[in-house]
């Protein structure tokens, strides 16, 4: 957890706390702004804007700036999704040599699976979870993940593959 974190975190379970002093303060909120600005420089950038907004939420349920700070949080979890299946995309696509690239991508996937309900593209991410699965041989689940995506997803084109795939 990088620093910022441990002082939000430490200053919020401060017995003299309260709604209206930090880490609700304008600086630590300004400081938060600062780590979403940054998020595009590289996937640390990205992880540490998506903690400090949760907790700043958590923490602060009045700061005035709340809608904007869960908008910002939604863009960012987007962003890191999008980052996650790139990641399984590039795994995939037989550009690297070497070992564990189905796992990477697995790992990847899975990622998104349990930590981004709401990305864009999970009905997409959601077909490759299971079709990777599948590939490395565990049937069982890929066919829980094809399932699930067809419950969550019956409009789209990855649950027609899905079913497809199903029977």
């Amino acid at each position: 957890m990088n620093l910022i974190l441990v002082l939000i975190l430490s200053i919020a379970q401060s017995p003299r706390a309260n709604a209206e002093q930090a880490p609700c303060a304008a600086a630590h909120s300004d400081h938060v702004e600062t780590l979403f600005n940054r998020r595009k420089a590289s996937n640390k950038a990205l992880r540490e804007a998506e903690q400090a907004l949760a907790l700043l939420l958590q923490s602060c349920p009045s700061n005035p700036r709340r809608d904007k700070f869960q908008t910002q949080l939604k863009l960012v979890q987007e962003e890191s999704a999008q980052f996650h299946l790139q990641m399984a995309q590039f795994y995939l696509s037989g550009r690297v040599d070497g070992r564990g690239l189905m796992q990477g991508a697995l790992s990847r996937l899975k990622r998104i699976y349990d930590e981004y309900p709401n990305f864009s593209r999970r009905d997409e991410a959601l077909y490759m979870l299971a079709d990777v699965s599948a590939q490395i041989g565990n049937e069982e689940e890929a066919a829980r993940y094809f399932r699930s995506l067809i419950t969550e997803f019956p409009e789209s084109k990855y649950a027609k593959l899905a079913r497809q795939r199903l029977e």
